[in-house]
């Protein structure tokens, strides 16, 4: 009995403890969504305050939720948020890469702070804008800052922090705002404009100065000043665009940002049409040090860094030409005028390899860009498929037939002393004008030289001389490519064609001779020759797939036979 009664008091014990368990675990259940839902009540509130402009409000209690949470992502961003909307610069950078550091994703995925819907079109084409012309300005920390504000606004954390890392770069003390040098000089700019009123530069100043005292209508007021002395001055535009963004009026930023890009670009293409005069005037170096003025008022101007490109191929700097078409391919990868130059430069080098490369890489950009199509008949025929560079010179003509296609004839080569060499070939060809490998000669030397015109004439002279020459009627071929002149080079790959067809079956012809004479080894040599210059001869793949099938290779005859067709056995 005592056994049973201490057992049950066991059990009893046990149960009581069981349900003890229970509660305490039911009770730290509950605690720890108590304080789940404190937190998330703490954080909306500070965020609300963030929201409503109650930066001050929402700092401390946003550092308080950090404290406990330090690895709360929402938290630092709203803190980073609150910070740059006072403008304290280090203390939103520190917080915004806190925030990539605990989740990474926001590197590419925008975070979602207040946007006011109204206005978010405006601020992403002033961001745009902006970004576009900042290097006008690339010394100015309040530019970056605008900048940044802008990203903010986006949800573009990483671009923010680029812009916030500039500001400190340029000024490590950019949140300490000096008030007595700002008085110092807003009164030594006021003294010098009161001798000199007419200087731009000083009313920029100015501005400036005023703008940091956060006195903004006097900075608009002194930047109207300067653009009216000097309206073709681009930077007051865009610290005006600036100023006006601070006020959050992003119509009238615009307004000053448009007109800023409209002068940039009529100085860009004045400067570029220079550049071209230089090119024709044969003033190479010149043309660079104009383009590359051009590159620098305007980073992402396409057109002038393809001039850069093209000066110096025709400055005979391939090398350098090639590093440039490199670096605008990286810079816009959709740019199909830059894959052109560069496969054809490389073609001309005789790098077929890369040629093609960069040919199958502008295919996926824009498959039927005639320009493309011509540089692929050229590589075609470097591999003596005349058949496929006819192809392609059919689908020019076919897609385009009245569009006359770029010229490329310029472009040159990589021959080490080419000058020269052109003068020694043309003294040979004094002495033996009828010579008509030296007029053949002459021709490869001009096209590498990037003179398409003579290499022409050379090809011409040199197919009156011998009207069956397979190799004059095909670099006659490539030199109307290169000039984009298909129709002509259509003619000349066609006659090509019937070259190689007609020498194809003297092949053919002296290749049954030695089989009637049982030379069945120099027969097939013919043979194989005959396909080499004609690969549709079914006659030569007959001759040639009965020799070896007589020699009991049957497994080369029927090769042979499947390359020519099945329904012929």
């Amino acid at each position: 009995m005592s056994h049973f009664i201490k057992l049950m008091s066991f059990t009893v014990t046990l149960a009581l403890v069981m349900q003890g368990l229970f509660f305490s675990l039911n009770a730290a259940e509950r605690s720890t969504k108590t304080i789940g839902t404190v937190k998330k009540t703490q954080l909306d509130l500070a965020i609300q305050y963030a929201r409503t402009g109650l930066v001050d409000t929402a700092i401390p209690e946003l550092k308080k939720i950090i404290e406990v949470f330090p690895d709360d992502a929402k938290a630092h961003a709203y803190l980073g948020w609150s910070y740059s909307q006072k403008g304290f610069i280090s203390g939103a950078l520190k917080e915004f890469q806190k925030v990539l550091e605990i989740n990474p994703e926001f590197q590419k995925v925008s975070f979602d702070f207040p946007k006011d819907e109204n206005i978010s079109p405006l601020i992403d084409e002033f961001t745009a804008c902006l970004e576009d012309l900042i290097n006008y300005i690339d010394a100015f920390p309040d530019g970056f800052e605008i900048l940044a504000m802008c990203n903010l606004y986006q949800g573009r954390l990483t671009d923010a922090i680029h812009a916030y890392k500039k500001i400190l770069k340029l000024e490590p003390d950019y949140d300490k705002n000096n008030p007595v040098m700002i008085e110092q000089a807003i009164s030594e700019y006021e003294d010098i404009l009161k001798l000199l009123p007419d200087s731009t530069e000083f009313h920029t100043r100015l501005a400036r100065a005023y703008a940091r005292k956060g006195m903004l209508d006097i900075s608009i007021k002194e930047l109207k000043s300067a653009i009216s002395i000097k309206p073709d001055w681009i930077e007051p535009y865009i610290y005006l665009a600036c100023f006006y963004a601070k006020k959050w009026a992003f119509n009238e930023a615009l307004i000053e940002l448009k007109e800023a890009k409209r002068l940039r670009d009529c100085i860009s293409e004045k400067l570029l049409a220079d550049a071209e005069q230089c090119v024709r005037e044969r003033l190479f170096d010149k043309a660079i040090t104009v383009t590359k003025e051009v590159i620098t008022i305007n980073p992402n101007n396409r057109k002038a860094y393809l001039s850069l490109a093209t000066s110096s191929v025709k400055s005979g700097k391939t090398n350098e030409a090639i590093c440039i078409c490199k670096n605008i391919i990286q810079l816009f990868p959709d740019f199909i005028k830059a894959h052109v130059l560069l496969g054809w430069i490389y073609a001309q080098s005789d790098s077929f390899d890369e040629a093609i490369n960069i040919a199958e890489q502008a295919s996926l950009i824009e498959p039927e860009n005639p320009e493309l199509i011509a540089l692929m008949a050229f590589i075609y025929t470097s591999g003596k498929q005349i058949d496929e560079a006819v192809t392609m010179c059919n689908t020019i003509l076919n897609k385009t037939p009245s569009k006359k296609v770029e010229d490329y004839g310029w472009v040159k080569g990589n021959v080490p002393l080419i000058e020269q060499k052109i003068l020694e070939v043309n003294d040979v060809l004094e002495i033996k004008p009828y010579y008509q490998e030296g007029h053949l000669c002459s021709g490869w030397l001009y096209s590498k030289n990037g003179e398409n015109e003579k290499a022409i004439n050379e090809y011409k002279r040199a197919i009156e001389l011998n009207s069956d020459s397979y190799d004059a009627h095909l670099f006659l071929g490539n030199a109307y490519v290169q000039k984009g002149d298909i129709k002509y080079a259509l003619n000349e790959y066609n006659k090509v064609l019937i070259i190689l067809s007609k020498n194809s079956k003297d092949k053919i012809t002296e290749g049954l001779t030695l089989l009637n004479e049982g030379n069945n080894e120099d027969a097939i040599d013919c043979f194989s020759e005959a396909l080499k210059l004609n690969p549709e001869s079914t006659e030569a793949y007959i001759q040639l797939a009965d020799i070896y099938e007589k020699k009991g290779l049957h497994g080369i005859s029927i090769i042979l036979k499947s390359q020519m067709g099945s329904s012929k056995y």
